[in-house]
């Protein structure tokens, strides 16, 4: 006598049950990683002998690991965020934004994270990283994102690859590596020439350039990133403004690093909490639990 194989209804209810379950594990999983947006990278944390440029000196450090966004808060990104909470952001507010118009700084009026140099000039591409967002305005999308700003520190350990290099640049000691151009920056003669010879006069799209030991994009160049910190302002700002301010790090496309000091790992630039800048941009980091 053959037996004929079949299942029971149990079995074939437990079958679809668990077909159910994977496929909208599988959903649930896919809307998770849409909705999170950046991919992050988790930092090892250690001890880190942290150079400090004012002393002179060395401090040493404890990073306690964390992660870190690996490309920068895009422009689709944070207009997710604002047209999912109605969001305003400061430029909106001021309606008018800073630009670097031939060679100075400028208030244009219109410029937002949308139109970063005027609603005359070119919308900002989705895939290019955020700008013309102030630090309330980065604070604001980290907290709907449930992260926060990196700290200076923080930003630092990773862009010298958990604080086992010692390179000049987040990229290297060099701007090109065998002939090719490492990071988003001013190539030329500041201000008045801009070859582009790295194939970009502004922003760049997030990773056009190599990532880091870590798989990090972009630590160098393309936009300034806020970090978390709250700074004194030098003597020369407090000249004209005494109000504590939050430091930038990694440069930007405006950013001549065979001039301008402030390219290096440990240098920063910085400035005030409402501030609205046509490159400076930012990325999140979340404490690993």
């Amino acid at each position: 006598m053959t037996r004929k194989a079949y299942f029971s209804i149990p079995v074939l209810l437990i079958v679809a049950v668990l077909i159910f379950l994977v496929i909208s594990t599988s959903s649930s999983t896919s809307h998770l990683s849409k909705s999170t947006g950046s991919v992050a990278v988790l930092i090892k944390g250690g001890l880190f002998n942290r150079p400090n440029t004012q002393t002179g000196g060395t401090e040493k450090l404890t990073i306690h690991s964390f992660y870190l966004d690996k490309n920068l808060t895009t422009v689709a990104e944070f207009d997710e965020f604002v047209k999912k909470t109605g969001y305003i952001t400061e430029a909106d507010k001021f309606g008018n934004s800073a630009v670097f118009v031939a060679g100075n700084w400028e208030l244009v009026d219109g410029a937002d994270y949308l139109y970063p140099f005027g609603k005359n000039k070119a919308k900002a591409a989705p895939n290019h990283p955020v700008t013309q967002v102030s630090w309330n305005d980065a604070v604001a999308y980290a907290k709907w994102k449930g992260k926060r700003l990196p700290t200076e520190a923080e930003w630092e350990f990773a862009a010298t690859n958990g604080g086992k290099s010692n390179r000049v640049y987040p990229w290297g000691n060099d701007l090109r590596l065998n002939g090719k151009y490492q990071a988003n920056v001013w190539q030329g003669t500041f201000p008045t020439e801009n070859t582009q010879l790295d194939g970009y006069e502004f922003t760049s799209p997030v990773a056009t350039f190599p990532a880091n030991e870590l798989g990090i994009y972009d630590l160098g160049g393309n936009v300034w990133q806020w970090c978390s910190d709250v700074v004194k302002p030098t003597p020369e700002e407090a000249a004209q403004d005494t109000a504590l301010r939050h430091p930038t790090k990694g440069a930007s496309f405006l950013t001549d690093v065979l001039a301008d000091n402030q390219a290096k790992i440990f240098e920063h630039s910085s400035s005030t909490s409402e501030t609205g800048i046509v490159h400076t941009g930012f990325r999140l980091a979340k404490d690993a639990k």
